[in-house]
């Protein structure tokens, strides 16, 4: 056998040839039928629920409300500190701002004195 016979045999095996000895190219693909699925967007939601009602306490309307404020936003108050607070109940500004030194020492597991800093840095908002 011939490495040309060879050849159209390999060619007329996978369809490329139709075994006339001669090459037309390929053949026109059989048309078939292609679903492509994807994953449903999300509804929009509406402008009423886009709304969020925040109280006017007089102070500077871009500033979050400090009784829903994180105490990791206090200078010195990183995650560590911030976790052992709010596992005490102290994870706002607004609840350290209304304890005293001793209570936060005692949460976050530090010195009075680096709590009594917090405390006033608190209360400062």
């Amino acid at each position: 056998m011939s490495a040309k016979s060879l050849i159209q045999k390999i060619k007329q095996f996978v369809g490329l040839s139709d075994g006339s000895g001669s090459s037309a190219g390929p053949s026109a693909p059989e048309e078939t039928d292609v679903t492509i699925e994807r994953e449903p967007e999300p509804a929009e939601t509406t402008s009423e629920e886009q709304t969020t009602t925040v109280e006017d306490d007089g102070g500077d309307e871009d500033e979050a409300p400090v009784d829903s404020e994180p105490v990791e936003s206090i200078k010195g108050i990183g995650p560590t500190y911030s976790d052992r607070l709010e596992a005490n109940g102290l994870g706002t500004v607004a609840a350290l701002a209304d304890s005293d030194a001793k209570t936060v020492a005692e949460a976050a597991e530090t010195s009075e004195g680096r709590a009594s800093e917090w405390v006033k840095r608190a209360k400062n908002r």
